[in-house]
């Protein structure tokens, strides 16, 4: 019956097998030459428990959830600069001053032809202003605290759900302490959530009153006139005058200097405190992943430090391919993924870092490489080697059970293997009954030799 290896598609572990395969047959070459045929290596592994579970790895860039754009529309001269690039600053620093003696120069000119009513309208206008963009902050402000707060008790309560589960009707102490940590973090993130809807609801309403407002004083009197709207710009403008810091984090990009005339995006502060990995993706695997999916991340930066995240955002489509739309598809486009990171690690922005992302979490299992597996019309089979005598082996076929993979180990059950049992890693090279030597032992990979 002819016999068949099993198809994968690692390409990678291929060509190594290639390699090794190559090698023997030099070693077997040389070793008949020199009078010792027989005497080659022939590799051979533990019949031993691997973690089966199925991973993505791919590296990405340590990036900011939260970037803030720090612009301005006046054309004033920049008088003084209070940061450098890579400063950091803390909500509510001035962050720089412009010049604001022409608009001074200009409010006063309105002013002097202006009416008491029309310089109060002015003002008013300018207050109200002020008003609906302050209620329009703390709202973004508020409502992403309460969502934030809502999304780490989410994450919480979820593994308190899965290690209540892993314990499940053991009648242990473990699972009733499961049990009770899994309803408390239920009722936490019920409140949380009911918090987040006040919050959004309070924050509403400040908006809208901020609204009505400005509306009413649109359509009072002596706020429609040239010289009110004019010199209510002016107060806007003047208010302006001092720039400072919506959020705390890092200077990222400085686009001013002292004496330059600024209009536009200023300057930009990433929270370097919540942090995000923005990874590319393959397209055969952007479908195996899902917002909440459990990761490991390393850093070559930060030796023997591996931290925990979970994917935040999954982009599944390419952007690459909506260019001509204006989206932003990034130095590479494609599919990708943004990566949470734990608060205690040591990862910094613009950092590269490797992302492992498990897709099937298998666990361990009593398993193979799956190269040493053979499979044909019938059946599934590995060849084990037996102690016979001293160093002595025999190679005995083993009819096996196949179960759970990954893209290198195989489970396989027989009632004729143990743990611990020695697995010839290349069945092509041996045959049923065949008798070999141990020559040198290894955890994973030892060597065999004919006999």
């Amino acid at each position: 019956m002819k016999q068949k290896k099993r198809k994968k598609k690692v390409i990678g572990i291929i060509a190594i097998v290639v390699v090794v395969m190559a090698a023997v047959v030099v070693i077997r070459a040389i070793a008949g030459a020199s009078g010792e045929a027989g005497n080659a290596g022939i590799p051979v592994q533990r019949y031993e428990k691997q973690d089966l579970s199925q991973k993505i790895n791919v590296t990405g860039v340590v990036e900011s959830q939260k970037v803030l754009a720090v612009s301005t529309d006046l054309t004033c001269k920049v008088s003084q600069l209070n940061v450098s690039l890579g400063d950091y600053v803390n909500e509510g620093d001035v962050l720089c001053v412009f010049d604001d003696t022409q608009i001074r120069e200009k409010i006063g000119e309105l002013e002097a032809q202006a009416s008491e009513a029309e310089k109060l309208a002015a003002k008013q206008n300018e207050i109200a202003k002020r008003a609906l963009t302050q209620a329009q902050d703390s709202r973004t402000s508020q409502v992403n605290s309460a969502q934030d707060g809502v999304n780490k008790l989410q994450n919480d309560y979820n593994d308190a759900v899965n290690q209540y589960n892993a314990l499940k009707d053991n009648g242990s102490e473990e699972e009733a302490a499961a049990y009770t940590a899994m309803k408390n973090l239920e009722s936490a993130l019920s409140e949380a959530k009911n918090n987040l809807d006040m919050v959004k609801r309070t924050a509403d309403e400040a908006v809208l009153s901020a609204q009505d407002t400005l509306d009413i004083n649109a359509i009072a009197e002596n706020n429609n006139n040239d010289v009110t709207k004019a010199l209510s710009e002016l107060y806007r403008q003047l208010d302006e005058v001092n720039v400072k810091a919506g959020q705390s984090g890092i200077i990222t990009m400085l686009n001013i200097s002292e004496g330059s005339i600024a209009n536009g995006i200023l300057m930009q502060i990433e929270d370097n405190k919540n942090l995000k990995i923005k990874v590319n993706i393959k397209e055969k695997d952007i479908l195996k992943l899902s917002k909440g999916m459990k990761v490991t991340i390393t850093s070559d930066a930060l030796k023997d430090k591996e931290y925990a995240g979970e994917i935040i955002r999954v982009i599944n489509f390419s952007a690459s391919g909506n260019s001509e739309l204006g989206l932003n598809a990034g130095s590479t486009g494609g599919y990708s993924a943004d990566i949470s990171v734990s608060d205690d690690s040591e990862l910094l922005l613009g950092m590269s870092a490797k992302v492992s992302i498990v897709t099937n979490e298998n666990g361990e299992e009593l398993s193979v490489a799956y190269d040493s597996i053979v499979e044909d019309e019938t059946e599934a089979y590995v060849y084990k080697a037996v102690l016979k005598e001293g160093n002595k082996y025999t190679v005995e076929k083993v009819v096996v059970t196949v179960g759970k993979q990954n893209d290198y180990y195989t489970q396989v059950t027989s009632d004729r293997l143990k743990e611990g049992d020695l697995i010839i890693s290349y069945p092509e090279m041996v045959s049923d009954g065949e008798e070999v030597v141990i020559l040198e032992k290894q955890q994973r990979n030892d060597t065999v030799t004919r006999k």
